[in-house]
């Protein structure tokens, strides 16, 4: 089965928007779990890159087929 390009852009695209939801359920699992404790801290910088990166990464791999 051949991928063609407009299938490997939808599996990427949905690849990132899975990883970005998997970051921001693990900062609101911190928040409403370990917050109030200051507990569990390495769970915000890992949240916060599972979040943000994937939607950086989108924007310059579809900016650039443009």
């Amino acid at each position: 089965m051949e991928l063609g390009p407009k299938r490997l852009s939808f599996i990427f695209a949905s690849l990132c928007a899975l990883l970005s939801v998997l970051g921001a359920g693990l900062l609101l699992r911190w928040a409403v779990a370990f917050h109030r404790h200051n507990e569990q801290l390495w769970m915000v910088p890992v949240g916060l890159v599972m979040l943000c990166t994937p939607i950086v990464v989108s924007f310059s791999f579809f900016a650039s087929k443009n």
